[in-house]
């Protein structure tokens, strides 16, 4: 099931929302991020289903491109250059944040979007991944809880 896409083009991240905010949003501002959703032309964000996971991007073939963790509940891609012109990214933050947290495409251009799955077995009920297709085909996938 497909809940929301956006179209990115650039170098995209994908994180945990909270890695990358200035500590006085987070605290204010994040009712936003933690209903998900998408803005056009910059970022989408969902919930993992499950709380906190660490999670991977794997590309069409299987391999992969980088992990990312989730502490807050939420998880997104972001278009990072224009993310650096908003007044709640925290670029020193950012800058410091160590490579396990995120994962970077270069290069990206197409549509990105939520697929909502209900795995038989796993014992997590819904899992929600971000779907990016386009220059590149890649997905994230919860690989630890």
């Amino acid at each position: 099931m497909i809940k929301e896409t956006v179209k990115l083009s650039g170098r995209i991240i994908i994180t945990d929302p909270r890695y990358i905010c200035i500590p006085e949003y987070w605290g204010r501002g994040c009712d936003d991020f933690l209903k998900g959703g998408a803005r056009e032309d910059m970022f989408l964000i969902t919930p993992t289903g499950i709380g906190d996971t660490m999670n991977a991007v794997f590309d069409n073939d299987n391999s992969l491109l980088g992990t990312f963790g989730v502490d807050s509940g939420v998880f997104g891609v972001f278009d990072l250059e224009k993310l650096k012109l908003e007044k709640w990214f925290d670029s020193e933050k950012f800058r410091k944040l160590p490579k396990i947290c995120y994962t970077v495409i270069e290069h990206f251009e197409g549509e990105c979007c939520v697929e909502i799955e209900f795995p038989a077995g796993a014992g997590w009920g819904e899992q929600y991944k971000i779907v990016g297709d386009g220059s590149l085909h890649w997905e994230t996938r919860q690989i630890k809880r």
